[in-house]
């Protein structure tokens, strides 16, 4: 809810406004993303890159080995942990942007 066109449209904003979901106005543009799984996509969009499936077939196919060899039980676990440093992080830097 960052003001990005994404979050103000006409959908969203009558979902917010049917479920009395309110958002504070002065949200900042550039909030830091806490959300792990972000990290979870960012890094299967970059294993993806490399092998650059030719068809939806290849992609679906890349996407589950891919998924399977990165994404471990492991791997989720770090980003989990990683959460306190995550909002000391935020804590520290007034809201700016993390490392993450």
């Amino acid at each position: 809810m960052d003001k990005d066109s994404t979050h103000t449209s006409k959908t969203l904003s009558d979902f917010a406004s049917e479920n009395k979901l309110n958002f504070p106005d002065d949200w900042p543009a550039s909030s830091p993303d806490l959300n792990p799984i972000e990290n979870a996509w960012g890094r299967l969009a970059m294993e993806l890159e490399k092998i650059s499936p030719q068809n939806i077939d290849d992609l679906k196919k890349s996407l589950k080995t891919i998924w399977k060899r990165t994404i471990t039980l492991d791997y989720c676990h770090s980003l989990v942990d990683s959460m306190k440093n995550r909002l000391q992080q935020v804590i520290d830097r007034n809201g700016i942007r993390t490392d993450y």
